[in-house]
């Protein structure tokens, strides 16, 4: 699955990275903050189609509460296109979500987890592949324009973490993947485990709310506990 992620483009790298061609440029929105821990719920800068026009918006992420009550915030890719969750957007409305990374969590054997970055070697932002779709807000009954990020079974590097991925798009494809009349469903694939790297981080990703960059930072290393003194070894 995909919960928490991060995307570390200034506003203006955003407009070079969605390739918008001519035309206005999108004024950098208030709430558009470089994000180290951009978590469900939130807006984040999404890269659409929308009436004929490619833009560069900002969109709340997740598509309100399942019946389990948690936050629906992906789509297995799996099955998507005959869905009636995710057939008509996967059609309609494809979507790229800038990312510079991604959070998953290791179980360990004592029963903790060990959070873990995952993004490319030359540390180069990337796409995972996304739909939205309009949405009623249930607190001001407003519509509103919202979006999940596909899933994917994981490539070798991911499987060490967990049993699902985001789909990330290849930089070759975004044209495809954003226009394309038909689904372009072989696109919904693992990502090459050989462009990718994933590291330990420290404990902050769990904190609510905590946004720095100290987040990405690799935890620190385990150390030995110091061995005894000699004249300690006897009391």
């Amino acid at each position: 699955m995909c919960g928490r992620y991060t995307h570390m483009l200034t506003w203006g790298e955003l407009i070079e990275f969605s390739r918008l061609g001519e035309g206005p440029v999108p004024p950098e929105p208030a709430e558009f903050k470089k994000r180290y821990n951009q978590a469900p719920t939130e807006f984040a800068p999404v890269v659409r189609i929308k009436d004929g026009r490619r833009e560069l918006v900002m969109l709340r992420w997740g598509w309100g509460k399942m019946k389990n009550g948690n936050e629906w915030i992906n789509a297995r890719s799996e099955g998507a296109a005959t869905s009636g969750a995710y057939g008509q957007s996967l059609r309609l409305r494809r979507c790229l979500i800038p990312a510079s990374g991604f959070y998953e969590w290791r179980r360990l054997g004592s029963g903790r987890t060990a959070p873990y970055w995952i993004g490319m070697k030359d540390k180069a932002p990337f796409a995972l592949a996304g739909l939205w779709k309009e949405l009623v807000d249930p607190k001001t009954g407003e519509l509103q324009d919202r979006y999940v990020v596909l899933t994917c079974p994981p490539n070798e590097l991911a499987a060490e973490l967990h049993n699902r991925m985001p789909v990330i798009i290849d930089p070759a494809e975004y044209d495809r993947w954003l226009s394309s009349e038909a689904p372009p469903v072989d696109l919904l694939r693992p990502y090459s485990a050989e462009l990718m790297t994933a590291y330990e981080i420290g404990q902050q990703i769990n904190k609510r709310g905590y946004d720095a960059p100290d987040i990405v930072d690799p935890a620190p290393p385990v150390t030995s506990p110091p061995k005894p003194r000699q004249n300690d070894l006897f009391g």
